[in-house]
């Protein structure tokens, strides 16, 4: 945990994969971000992978005490020898809200070719010389949270693979838009 005083403010940053804990000394109202865990694209003409999740809080009231922070891991490569698909990002979770992880891009060559869900939807695959597309994005499972008006969760879908013959990939979703869909002439 870093410890940045700007502005009259406090800011605490959690960088380090794994759980920390944030030490509240007295009730008050906080501002906080928490993002999940991007994941990783596909191989070989595959999809681009979602980003984490985003979870913003304002004005957000906590009592005194330990809270524990847990900031989720990216999605690991994909084998370079390997036709595959990618690897979902872990969740991040902080106040008793959590920030999915991304979902990972489609494969090329076999299934799955889709991209799958998360906090934003991977990329779909694309497909291999006998298969026609295109191949679906994945959602996004990011929502505003229910009970509370000042905490929203942000992230998109990805876009669509492109059909037989072009095999390009579709890009990823992240917080502020939808991945691209792929068309049949260049990557997104």
């Amino acid at each position: 945990d870093t410890i940045v005083t700007s502005g009259g403010y406090k800011y605490h940053v959690f960088t380090t994969t794994g759980s920390q804990n944030f030490v509240a000394t007295s009730a008050g109202e906080i501002d906080f971000i928490i993002v999940g865990g991007g994941a990783s694209g596909g191989r070989m003409d595959a999809g681009g992978g979602g980003a984490g999740g985003l979870v913003q809080g304002t004005s957000h009231n906590i009592s005194a005490g330990t809270y524990a922070m847990v900031v989720g891991a990216g999605g690991a490569a994909t084998t370079y020898l390997a036709n595959a698909a990618g690897n979902n990002g872990s969740n991040s979770t902080g106040f008793g809200f959590t920030a999915s992880g991304g979902g990972y891009g489609g494969q090329y060559a076999m299934s799955p070719y889709t991209g799958v869900a998360g906090g934003s939807g991977g990329g779909g695959g694309g497909g291999s010389g006998s298969s026609t597309g295109p191949y679906a994005g994945g959602a996004t499972n990011q929502n505003t949270y229910s009970g509370t008006s000042t905490v929203v969760g942000y992230g998109n879908a990805g876009g669509s693979g492109a059909q037989n013959p072009s095999h390009r990939g579709g890009g990823g979703g992240g917080a502020g838009q939808a991945g691209f869909n792929q068309d049949a002439s260049a990557g997104t």
